[in-house]
């Protein structure tokens, strides 16, 4: 019984006691008594020696009577073994899961017993919660402007689903429960894929909706499955952004990063009780095999979900956040219950297999209903046994199932026909799915022409897609010539006048709506559209990647006409050259990908240069599309890496190495920049315009080496981007180099130098033939500003800042670049004024600056603007205001571990709670050692006096050095 509570313990769902639960050497009975008095439901475990217990007898089940009488608890009887109730017959009315059957019998028997236990407890623990959360069934139904279900449909073809949910009662007790529960916030449920977690979901949702939604104040839903699990996929977030900000009523500010557009969503969705489903949401994970894998690298939903929690009452319901996925966000793992945090908000669930009955159950539910010519009931073992053989793996048993239905009109015996071996039973392999896609496969090939044949083909093109495909793309792709291989078995051929001539024709529309049906019957393709009309069409993903990997390892010649067609077909979609919408640059990112897959290097390169990173950069700069031109980035080299000329693989390990800074993933930045600096510089011939081209990624990789903590990494890069621009003879490229180098000087401490490289730049920054690169000059008067802050020349540092903004107006730079200058312009003024007299200037001078960090998009500076704010507290006097910043700042820093603004929290955590009785992170002290560790690993000896005077503050007996 405790191995079936196991999961809703292990969860704190559930608190379960028992009498051996009693600590040694106190008043027992006083403890149970306690114990009884606390509970909500008493699972009574009844033997005959229990109920000789004058213990038992006398005073624990007169006290639950009693108990039970009053409505204060809810009795479940259970006998483990048969016995008399004697004068205790009062258990009879009470609800038992077996009817009061012992449970020393049948196996099978007992196991069902518990299950059912398991529910009744789980579902009265739900109904406590609801209660407690005043939360009941809505008696109206809810406003349908609140309610979307769109991308995850309840009314769908249900002709798939057939007893998909079978054998799930305990999951949907634990849905339930996490549910109504005000301490969950969000709910991850894991599974490889095909084990029936969009199905259990969508029943889930009919049982809400049933109840029109119960406390619910909206509904939301987003699937991402059908876009699968391939590397190359460009799954997005910025369609569920677009859609959601627009349901949640959100402003929908483009120029925001990522990060901010996740915060401000989830800020609006934890206004009200609010059920957010994500289905599928492995295509924006960071893939097997990579680093941070499990990751998401769609920065802007990873910034939402780490935001629910934060904005939502910890003690008030506010609805549930409900996650499919195939791998474990890692993202999450902090604030995981039972992992991170015994009472943590997020529950992550891995989904069970079918058990052998379930399993048993949805064969026969699906046709495989006899043994030979003799009928067989849902239990029946062979039925078990095949279950066993595929692992309890729904989608293969469905599907299984159906063939069978066909091919031996349900015959378990057929069931010998398909033979899985030992390493197919691994799911997350998708083992079994695939070898029964083997055998369908070989199944439908043998008649080698008519239905069967076709239904083959429609597969192999299915697989070549990685989202729902419209009729009009298939309907392109079967155009003539045939693609041998492919597409042929949609043409007939016969002779034409002349004695060996042979015309090839498109078979009649009817012949392909019948080879299409059967699949959609079959299950194995489905309706993606709500209307009658079939206009789009989808399969599961599994399927998908089988048939793609087939053709593209059967028929290589095949898969590649058929992605140059595809390739051909989306771009020739949009006549834009340089298209300024995301739906739109989403087809030119498609076409790229079939053009890779196609083995056509110049041809993705080409698009990916002058149709996506054309016009300024305006894919990433104007749309925030970082994510799609890193898969972009990552698809060209997978499928063409060899290929590829060294002059285009470096200029897509720099545009890669960019964007994943961007994205925060600092360390694959380098190895990117590292790639791309290693082709430059081996075959460096002496150009001046080869030495510039050097001179940009090493800047790139010093810079990308500081923020991430490799000082004496960032120093040697920056040398070398300074050595190369003096090469090149281009001197606002120097100059920037120089102001990098200095600015690497000025962390590790070299302050001599640091000045004197740091106020070159500047100088160099007010000749007007290096201002035709205005972003270098801005750059140059930033950090020669910070390093003033840090000399304490605060009266230079202000008149630095005024002339950079004045400079940034003047040339209308971005808003990174002045929100640099104004946290410096703040800090200036707040060391050199009294606080009464620019207060309020300085909070409104840094919410200003925040806000352009957050419209710049990149993490690593926006942090910038939350640490100042935190020392805007502190010197107003009001450190406790400091918390939101300096955990925003801390979530930033940690995730793309930027081991430098992570000392610079860890030394305002210290600061600004040094003297606090709250002290929300734990000890002062405890950071300051933290920091200490950050400082001296990365050499980041500009903090050495500060950390100084803070241990002194504390009275810690160290120094940091």
């Amino acid at each position: 019984m405790l191995e079936a509570f196991r999961t809703f313990e292990a969860n704190d769902l559930i608190c379960l006691w028992h009498d051996n639960l009693t600590p040694v050497a106190i008043n027992w009975d006083k403890h149970i008594i306690e114990q009884l008095v606390k509970a909500k439901i008493a699972i009574v475990l009844l033997t005959p020696e229990a109920l000789r217990s004058d213990y038992i007898v006398k005073k624990e089940l007169p006290m639950l009577k009693e108990m039970y009488d009053a409505e204060r608890i809810q009795i479940i009887p259970l006998p483990c073994e048969p016995c008399d109730l004697g004068t205790h017959s009062w258990l009879n009315g009470c609800q038992a899961p077996n009817s009061l059957k012992p449970l020393d019998g049948d196996e099978e028997e007992k196991k069902r017993s518990l299950q059912e236990l398991v529910v009744r407890v789980t579902q009265r623990l739900t109904e406590i919660a609801l209660e407690q959360g005043g939360i009941s069934d809505r008696h109206t139904p809810l406003d349908p402007k609140w309610v979307s279900l769109d991308k995850l449909r309840l009314d769908g073809d249900r002709k798939r689903d057939v007893g998909r949910l079978i054998g799930r009662d305990q999951e949907i007790a634990l849905l339930n429960l996490a549910f109504a529960r005000s301490d969950v916030k969000t709910q991850v449920l894991v599974a490889p894929g095909g084990a029936g977690k969009t199905m259990l979901t969508r029943y889930w949702l009919e049982t809400l909706q049933a109840k029109n939604w119960k406390g619910v104040e909206r509904v939301y839903a987003w699937s991402f499955y059908s876009q699968g699990t391939r590397e190359e996929l460009q799954a997005s977030e910025q369609p569920f952004f677009e859609d959601a900000v627009k349901f949640f009523e959100v402003e929908n500010d483009a120029t925001l990063s990522p990060t901010d557009r996740g915060r401000r969503l989830a800020q609006a969705i934890a206004e009200k009780p609010t059920l957010l489903i994500l289905d599928g949401i492995e295509p924006l994970q960071v893939p097997k095999g990579e680093a941070k894998e499990g990751r998401l690298r769609a920065s802007g939903i990873r910034s939402m979900l780490s935001h629910l929690g934060n904005f939502s009452s910890k003690d008030k319901w506010s609805g549930l956040c409900l996650i499919s996925t195939r791998e474990e966000i890692v993202d999450l793992q902090a604030t995981q219950r039972g992992r991170a945090d015994m009472w943590g908000e997020v529950l992550s669930v891995e989904l069970p297999p079918l058990s052998d009955e379930a399993g048993a159950e949805l064969l026969h539910s699906v046709g495989v209903n006899r043994l030979g010519v003799r009928p067989i009931n849902c239990d029946h073992e062979k039925l078990r046994d095949m279950t066993r053989r595929v692992n309890g793996h729904a989608l293969t048993l469905f599907l299984y199932g159906q063939y069978l239905r066909r091919v031996n009109q349900g015959d378990i015996s057929g069931a010998s026909l398909i033979q899985f071996s030992e390493e197919d039973t691994d799911n997350k392999r998708n083992g079994t799915s695939f070898r029964l896609f083997q055998t369908l496969e070989a199944w439908f090939a043998g008649s080698g022409e008519g239905t069967e044949f076709r239904q083959l083909a429609i597969l192999r093109m299915m697989g070549l897609f990685d989202r729902p495909v419209l009729m009009s793309c298939l309907e392109h792709l079967m155009q003539a010539p045939p693609i041998e291989g492919l597409t042929e078995p949609m043409f007939v051929r016969h002779k034409g006048v002349a004695h060996d001539e042979v015309k090839v024709q498109p078979i009649e529309r009817a012949k392909f709506n019948l080879a299409l049906h059967h699949l959609i019957d079959f299950g194995l393709v489905f309706y993606a559209n709500a209307d009658d009309e079939i206009t789009t069409l989808d399969c599961h993903p599994l399927v998908r990647e089988y048939f793609a990997e087939r053709l593209r390892t059967d028929d290589l010649e095949a898969w590649k006409q058929a992605n140059l067609r595809l390739g051909h077909y989306y771009e020739d979609l949009v006549d834009e050259p340089y298209p300024k919408d995301h739906a739109k640059l989403d087809l030119i990112f498609q076409a790229l990908v079939f053009y890779a897959r196609a083995g056509m290097p110049k041809k993705s390169y080409r698009t990916f240069k002058l149709r996506i990173l054309a016009d300024d950069y305006y894919a990433t700069k104007g749309l925030g599309m970082q994510a799609e031109v890193w898969v972009a980035c990552k698809t060209i080299l997978r499928h063409n890496e060899e290929q590829i000329d060294l002059v285009g693989k470096a200029d897509i390990l720099q545009q890669l190495g960019y964007t994943e800074r961007s994205l925060g993933m600092l360390s694959d930045a380098i190895k990117s920049f590292n790639a791309c600096l290693e082709i430059r510089e081996a075959n460096y011939t002496g150009s001046k315009g080869e030495a510039n081209l050097i001179s940009i990624v090493a800047g790139l990789l010093g810079v990308t080496q500081l923020y991430s903590g490799d000082l004496r990494g960032g120093l040697l890069n920056t040398t070398k981007a300074v050595k190369f621009s003096q090469g090149a003879e281009d001197t606002p490229k120097y100059m920037y180099s120089l102001s990098s180098k200095g600015k690497v000087e000025h962390y590790l401490g070299q302050f001599g130098l640091a000045c004197e490289n740091l106020q070159k730049a500047y100088e160099m920054s007010k000749a007007p033939q290096n201002q035709r690169e205005p972003s270098n000059c801005s750059n140059a008067c930033f950090r020669w500003g910070e390093l003033l802050l840090w000399k304490k020349a605060y009266a230079e540092a202000l008149e630095v800042a005024d002339d950079g903004l004045a400079f940034v107006e003047r040339t209308g730079l971005g808003p990174m670049f002045k929100a640099l200058l104004q946290v410096n312009r703040a800090y200036a003024m707040m060391a050199g004024a009294y606080r009464k007299e620019v207060d309020a200037i300085v909070k409104e001078l840094l919410d200003t600056a925040l806000q352009n960090f957050r419209r710049g998009g990149l993490d690593n500076e926006t942090i910038r603007g939350h640490l100042a704010l935190a020392h805007y507290y502190d010197w107003s006097g009001n450190p406790v205001e400091a918390r939101f910043d300096l955990d925003e700042a801390w979530s930033m820093a940690e995730l793309g571990q930027m081991r430098l603004h992570m000392a610079d929290v860890l030394l305002l955590r210290a600061r600004l709670f040094a003297d606090q009785p709250e002290r929300p992170w734990g000890d002062p002290e405890m950071h300051l050692f933290d920091a200490r560790k950050l400082i001296l690993e990365c050499g980041y000896r500009r903090r050495e006096a500060e950390w100084n005077e803070l241990a002194e503050r504390l009275r810690v007996q160290e120094t940091c050095i």
